[in-house]
């Protein structure tokens, strides 16, 4: 059903990496986390891809319920910024769900990622959620996030199994007010909750100090995979000297499905004229559309 909003976002439908090797990369979700294709490798023209640079080589891969899309571009883009930091205003991460969090982890060290997280694992205070956590990087930059609920879990037959989907993605924002508003008040998505994280676990877990930051999550109609904002107060997080074109490793994409891309594209514009945030469409081609949203991450919204 369509909302008061003339649109609904029915769904969080994948989470799109750009990589420069796609065989690698896939190796490395299948070997180290567990995804699974869910198709051969696809070639794609020009078409809704233009939108994003051209040509490119594509992977849709599963964990769960869930689905991650890498893509090679026949002209790549710049690699992830090196010594990337949690709070920097490119960083977009997702929580894979495990039911063993230190099976999880054992079986990362020696698969080509590296770490986030300083000393390991993390159990937030239940202030906090009380979940435990662990952040890295996959051997391209993209930062992952390996999440284990509180309580008991069931233990898995093998390492296999023992991932279980994405929960969310998140982002680093400059001000979580003016990304709230945009996400909540113009898209539509429904806010769930917001927490501040503070103390020395979250210092260990993002590998920071002095660490304050404001939670924000937010769910489309289909409430997982979710989206949160991550708004660091303190330590403030850095923007790239020349933003982030569609086509560098660190421009990944969030992918949603609506209703009425039309009527969504016409609050997207009504909302530029009371903001100076850069919310403007790259791109609409057919029934797609690419959006960044006020710190410049990348949206791409496909018609249902």
């Amino acid at each position: 059903m369509t909302g008061s909003h003339g649109f609904r976002i029915g769904q969080l439908s994948r989470i799109a990496l750009n990589v420069p090797d796609l065989e690698r990369s896939a190796r490395f979700y299948r070997e180290a986390l567990g995804f699974v294709d869910k198709g051969p490798a696809q070639d794609l023209d020009p078409g809704p891809y233009t939108l994003l640079g051209g040509s490119c080589r594509r992977l849709l891969l599963g964990l769960g319920a869930q689905c991650l899309e890498l893509t090679q571009w026949q002209r790549p883009g710049r690699p992830y910024p090196p010594a990337s930091r949690a709070n920097d205003l490119w960083f977009q991460h997702f929580a894979i769900v495990t039911c063993d969090i230190g099976r999880a982890y054992l079986r990362l060290r020696g698969s080509g990622a590296t770490p986030i997280t300083d000393s390991g694992p993390q159990t937030l205070p239940a202030a906090s959620g009380g979940a435990t956590a662990y952040k890295f990087r996959d051997p391209d930059g993209h930062p992952l996030e390996l999440l284990q609920f509180p309580g008991p879990a069931a233990a898995p037959d093998s390492d296999s199994a023992l991932n279980t989907g994405i929960d969310h993605t998140a982002l680093s924002v400059s001000e979580s007010d003016e990304s709230i508003a945009f996400y909540h008040q113009v898209l539509g998505l429904s806010q769930v909750s917001t927490q501040e994280n503070t103390g020395i676990a979250q210092d260990s877990l993002d590998d920071l100090a002095h660490t304050v930051v404001q939670v924000t999550a937010l769910a489309p109609g289909h409430k997982t995979p979710h989206l949160e904002l991550l708004g660091y107060r303190t330590p403030r997080g850095r923007t790239l000297p020349v933003p982030a074109e569609v086509r560098d490793v660190a421009a990944s994409r969030t992918v949603f499905r609506v209703d009425r891309l039309k009527n969504l594209l016409t609050a997207v514009a009504a909302h530029r004229t009371h903001t100076t945030a850069p919310t403007e469409p790259l791109g609409v081609l057919d029934r797609t559309a690419l959006v960044r949203d006020p710190d410049g991450h990348l949206l791409l919204f496909e018609q249902t």
